[in-house]
């Protein structure tokens, strides 16, 4: 995170994280996210990816926990991210979670990550990635 002295901040809210029932800060981007142009992403249907687990007995799962994180914000755009604390101003330098295209975002990546595999190895959804194979040597491959 950078510190930053322009206009736009997100306001802070505390909430209880569902896991281990502590608090935790979450933004709003609500107001943000209001006139934000939006990113659609048309997922693949139901049918089509149990379509391409049938023949499957393998099954690897990845969740990406801290993976929107790994997405760099371009510099134009950060002054948008920015929240204030006792501190400071700061702005994200890496994606937050709380965009309204953050999840497109992300998995438009991880489809050209995993593009080479394909859609009938690998079913990407939100920050979780399911790897499917026929034997554990190919899924060790994949």
């Amino acid at each position: 995170m950078n510190c930053f002295a322009g206009g736009y901040c997100a306001r802070i809210k505390f909430g209880i994280c569902k896991r281990t029932g502590g608090t935790r800060m979450c933004l709003d981007y609500r107001r943000l996210n209001s006139i934000t142009k939006k990113e659609y992403m048309v997922p693949i249907s139901m049918e089509e990816q149990l379509d391409h687990l049938a023949n499957k007995t393998y099954f690897s799962t990845l969740d990406f926990a801290s993976g929107y994180y790994q997405v760099p914000v371009a510099e134009e755009t950060r002054q948008f991210t920015a929240f204030v604390t006792n501190g400071g101003l700061y702005e994200f330098t890496r994606m937050p979670f709380g965009l309204v295209n953050a999840p497109s975002v992300f998995n438009r990546l991880m489809r050209k990550v995993f593009a080479e595999l394909g859609p009938e190895t690998v079913t990407i959804y939100m920050d979780d990635v399911l790897i499917a194979s026929e034997s554990g040597d190919e899924g060790l491959e994949n």
